[in-house]
């Protein structure tokens, strides 16, 4: 037999398959998991301080924004360092990783881990489309003498953030480090850059304070300025937070010791986004910027500092752009990872616990994809409408997750674990934190519950959690029946059955013989049928059959049936026949034989009807029918 190795598109795009021997190789050092899990948290940096400043303008409160920009930027910063200092433990604590749905399932109860996972596959889903959406943003603020309502980037922005989801998809899908070589030099070039626009930005204002625009120095709130706008702000501003619970979901790609190297890396990510975060949100603060209607705060400061049309200027945008865009691959870390760990739990479809050719979790990378493009269309590439909806999630399972760590930590007060050494203070840590996030997330329902002049409010995502957890709950309903279904009892013994075999006959052709001869191995008393969908083809088939010498009294011969079919139906006689030959026979199955021809080409198969996939498809789903198909191949000429 000759070795058969036909041309795989799939390895062309994505490379050769690797062995499951190479998947400890595949394992992640700290310089790369910090751009592969970080990128999201550290892109944040590029529009959570302009969130919290629309908040104020969209009130024409700029003025006051503007003063309480400080205080909400030092309360967003004492945040993540609560939020890092807990995330910590629980690195250390769940080595192979699952973070908030791990923990609160294993420490709080199987609904709060399930109500977790809703949380952060929500919050993924919308992770890459702001994310995309907010590079396309990026890109568009480039050129400030381009409208953004009638620009080419304007209008083609679902096209261009359908363009860069796939292309890191098919990244993501060649394997996790040929996506931490592509994506690591972006990530620190964006932490670089914005490092030099900080300091740059603090030695031009110490040497020469710029003169304050006169629109701002002019700037009178319109409105009172209410605590719940204030908390509205805040809330904004905490979405500089959301990506920290990566690491902790992907500790087991971590090289070894896993859980320290994941600490460690969350520890670096926290001092980069906090300096981050700091240092543009005081920019903004000295210098007044306000974002406007074609370019974002990022490009606003860029211009300011280190004056538009300047190289620096530039490679910043490249640089915000990129992160941007790669911020999406965080989800693409994290969401394949915990729909695996819900598979592996019978909580989701059990294919998304199967590793890809590339060792990646091909599956939930795909529907990662197709979700997120289909609110990217929803919302025409707009990262405003999304923002709303974006870490109300996040900040439930970092509650969740947090809640949880304060029980583990007095379980294991006893044990000599390393997180039970000083088990009072870890639990308070977490307590302290799962408090703070959870006012924060009550902050976040209350003020995003409805936005005005959004596509909608948080309430979408508070619907959505109980719909994804009666999901889950569906799924594991059935696997359980499954498995209850197909356990064998303590003692049991096989019986005996007998089937009757039918070969059916579209056509006549040089497979049909060796079908013959299969289908009377299995059943001597074996009877060919043919459906007469078209009369005038039957009479032909009949006498071509007898012709050939095809029939009962010939060495490879078979009784043909001819079932007619007024209506030129195909399925409705076949399951009519076979129906009559089981009341007649009264076996236990009947095997039905399907002649099909394999064509030499892949592209072959278009030319050709799809009959017998459809039969084996509509019959397989009865009861007591077994469908097998006899292929002939045919030969390249």
């Amino acid at each position: 037999m000759q070795d058969y190795k036909p041309f795989s598109i799939k390895a062309f795009l994505l490379g050769k398959p690797l062995s499951t021997s190479q998947a400890s190789h595949e394992r992640l050092e700290i310089k790369q998991a910090l751009a592969i899990f970080s990128s999201d948290a550290i892109s944040s940096v590029a529009y959570a301080t302009e969130e919290i400043l629309l908040v104020f303008l969209a009130i024409s409160a700029l003025a006051v924004g503007f003063m309480a920009l400080p205080a909400i930027g030092i309360a967003v910063s004492a945040l993540l360092f609560i939020v890092v200092l807990s995330y910590r433990q629980t690195c250390i604590a769940y080595p192979d990783g699952g973070g908030a749905y791990t923990v609160a399932k294993e420490n709080l109860s199987k609904d709060m881990g399930l109500l977790a996972a809703a949380a952060l596959l929500i919050d993924y889903i919308l992770t890459a489309s702001v994310s995309i959406t907010a590079g396309v943003a990026a890109i568009s603020s480039v050129f400030p003498n381009v409208s953004w309502d009638t620009g080419f980037i304007f209008s083609q922005r679902v096209a261009l953030g359908f363009l860069f989801l796939v292309l890191i998809a098919w990244v993501n899908l060649g394997g996790i480090r040929e996506s931490a070589r592509i994506f690591v030099y972006p990530t620190y070039l964006f932490i670089v850059l914005c490092l030099v626009l900080i300091i740059t930005g603090f030695v031009k204002w110490i040497l020469s304070p710029p003169s304050l625009p006169h629109a701002v120095e002019m700037a009178v709130a319109s409105a009172s300025v209410t605590p719940f706008i204030l908390f509205r702000a805040f809330s904004s501003g905490c979405t500089a937070l959301t990506g920290v619970e990566a690491i902790s979901n992907g500790t087991s790609v971590f090289k070894k010791p896993e859980g320290k190297n994941a600490a460690m890396t969350l520890t670096l990510m926290g001092i980069i986004l906090v300096t981050l975060f700091l240092g543009i949100t005081s920019l903004a603060y000295l210098y007044r910027a306000v974002p406007t209607h074609d370019q974002t705060l990022i490009s606003q400061l860029g211009g300011l500092v280190f004056g538009h049309g300047s190289l620096l200027y530039y490679a910043l945008q490249a640089g915000t752009m990129m992160i941007l865009l790669l911020a999406a691959n965080t989800a693409y870390a994290d969401f394949p990872r915990l729909a695996s760990l819900l598979a592996k739990d019978k909580f989701f479809p059990k294919q998304f616990g199967n590793l890809g050719d590339r060792l990646v979790f091909s599956n939930g990378i795909l529907m990662l994809t197709i979700f997120s493009g289909l609110l990217i269309f929803m919302v025409g590439g707009n990262p405003h409408d999304l923002i709303p909806l974006y870490a109300v999630g996040v900040f439930l399972s970092f509650t969740l997750s947090q809640a949880g760590m304060v029980v583990y930590a007095k379980r294991h007060k006893e044990s000599g674990a390393t997180t039970a050494k000083n088990w009072l203070m870890h639990a308070v840590m977490s307590a302290i934190g799962a408090t703070a996030t959870g006012a924060v997330f009550l902050v976040m329902t209350i003020t995003k519950f409805h936005v005005p002049g959004k596509i909608e409010g948080a309430w979408m995502v508070l619907a959505a959690l109980p719909v994804l957890i009666l999901i889950f709950k569906g799924i594991h309903r059935h696997y359980e029946q499954t498995d209850r279904q197909l356990k064998l009892p303590e003692t049991f013994h096989p019986v005996p059955f007998t089937h009757t075999a039918i070969l059916l006959v579209p056509v006549i052709h040089r497979g049909i013989p060796r079908a013959i001869l299969y289908a009377q191995s299995i059943d001597p008393s074996a009877r060919a049928v043919h459906v007469a969908v078209n009369p005038d083809e039957s009479d032909q088939l009949v006498a071509e059959w007898e012709r050939l010498g095809l029939g009962r009294d010939a060495d490879c011969g078979m009784k043909l049936i001819i079932l007619p079919s007024p209506d030129r139906s195909l399925i409705r006689p076949i399951i009519d026949y076979l129906e009559e030959v089981d009341c007649e026979k009264h076996n236990d199955l009947i095997t039905v034989i399907v002649p099909e021809l394999v064509e030499a080409r892949w592209w072959h198969g278009l030319l050709h009807n799809q009959t017998g996939h459809f039969l084996r498809f509509v019959l397989g789903m009865r009861r007591g029918i077994v469908v097998t198909n006899i292929p002939y191949h045919l030969d390249v000429e």
